[in-house]
């Protein structure tokens, strides 16, 4: 990732900084979709734990493992799906 495509830039140009962003919600772990995470050091990030735990096998070759080494301090959730 280039330093012009970096979280902290695009917060810049809108007038906040990292330390602004109290949560992140991930729908899955692919690095676009999380690359960049460890710019937010101390935000809440809430991940489903089936996400978490799939990405943790290594299957998934668009999921960066150094994106995910700091999962020890996010919100874990589980939740029952319900479909209509």
């Amino acid at each position: 990732m280039w330093e012009r495509q970096r979280i902290p830039r695009y917060l810049k140009r809108l007038g906040f900084g990292p330390q602004d962003v109290d949560v992140v919600l991930i729908s899955h772990l692919h690095f676009d979709h999380v690359g960049g995470l460890h710019d937010l050091p101390g935000c809440a990030v809430h991940v489903q734990a089936e996400e978490l735990a799939a990405a943790h096998t290594g299957a998934d070759g668009s999921v960066f493992t150094d994106e995910s080494a700091s999962s020890n301090q996010w919100e874990i959730k589980t939740a029952a799906r319900r479909y209509s």
